[in-house]
């Protein structure tokens, strides 16, 4: 996790392309991870944020282009055993 504190954080990510970077993923978040799993060779990324009732995570996939959310999670933190449930992602 690189990003920490007690309100979301905004975070790019750039891809070298020749001598210049092109931004593929704009996003904000209390956490980033970066996972195992690759598309298009680069690395899957996982944000979460937070509210005082909800949790919601995202993983983003790239596309060869950019970075897409394709996998996202929602909690609701004052249920008796919260647990992610999956929702639609949104762009």
């Amino acid at each position: 996790m690189c990003l920490t504190g007690a309100d979301n954080i905004w975070f790019w990510v750039f891809l070298r392309t020749g001598g210049s970077y092109r931004k593929i993923l704009f996003g904000g978040s209390l956490s980033v991870d970066v996972l195992r799993n690759r598309m298009h060779g680069l690395r899957d990324i996982e944000t979460n944020v937070a509210t005082a009732a909800f949790a919601f995570g995202k993983i983003y996939k790239f596309n060869g282009s950019v970075y897409k959310a394709s996998i996202c999670t929602e909690t609701d933190l004052g249920a008796r055993n919260p647990k992610p449930h999956r929702v639609p992602c949104q762009q």
